[in-house]
């Protein structure tokens, strides 16, 4: 397992509109609203494992996203960032046939696949340019975790 942190990204978004947002000296960006926290890794890749891990060490998940509001924010927020030509890992994974979030185990309803996705690459995916791609679970991509917002 790889693991070399050089930058830590923290968005703050929700289904809701922002309520503020600010940039730090360091060039973390935090934009505030009501339901959860994201926090985007842009210099660090590793494999679906190790993104999972690293949330989990940060009391965070990694990204799992249940509705088309969801996932259109997050597109906006990557592209915004600037990172809309980077790979990030969701926490979905196939089992059985099909997939689920990693983190509650539940079955995936809402699914935002590319065109000819899902298909047999591999058994995890990433988020890329607002669709969702399979990938192998071992391959290095992005991270980005999330968390509740707890008012």
């Amino acid at each position: 397992m790889k693991l070399c942190f050089v930058s830590l990204v923290s968005l703050t978004i929700a289904t809701a509109a922002s309520i503020g947002n600010s940039t730090d000296s360091a060039g973390t960006t935090t934009l505030t609203s009501m339901q959860k926290r994201y926090h985007i890794l842009p210099l660090f890749k590793g494999d679906w494992l190790t993104a999972n891990m690293y949330c989990r060490l940060k009391d965070m998940r990694s990204i799992s996203i249940s509705t088309k509001e969801e996932n259109d924010q997050i597109g906006k927020i990557i592209q915004d960032a600037g990172y809309n030509n980077l790979n990030f890992w969701a926490s979905g994974r196939r089992f059985d046939g099909r997939f689920h979030w990693f983190d509650s185990a539940k079955q995936i309803n809402f699914t935002n696949w590319a065109y000819g996705e899902p298909d047999n690459r591999g058994d995890c995916f990433t988020v890329y340019n607002w669709g969702w791609y399979v990938n192998s679970c071992s391959n290095d991509y992005h991270i980005m975790c999330e968390e509740d917002v707890l008012h």
